[in-house]
């Protein structure tokens, strides 16, 4: 079954890290907003659509080139059971 909530899971930092950021203040004004504004995206992690917005948008990528298999870790259940689990 499928979260309707989102959840903010994603870290911040792979992204700055995507953009070359030297902190805070220098991607706040990259995204055009405030700084508290990003220090609240870093205490809570970014949600799935956000992340999305922001890799399209401020660093010109798919999220998945920033996040890897983390950015789809919740868009699909995996069924233990299922040849396409992980091997133990």
């Amino acid at each position: 079954m499928y979260s309707t909530k989102p959840t903010n899971r994603l870290p911040l930092q792979p992204l700055l890290d995507e953009m070359k950021c030297s902190g805070v203040s220098e991607f706040a004004d990259r995204i055009g907003v405030s700084r508290w504004t990003v220090y609240r995206m870093q205490q809570r992690g970014l949600t799935v659509d956000e992340a999305d917005q922001l890799a399209i948008t401020a660093a010109g990528c798919h999220p998945f080139c920033i996040w890897g298999a983390d950015f789809y870790a919740d868009l699909s259940p995996v069924d233990s059971d299922s040849e396409w689990s992980e091997a133990a």
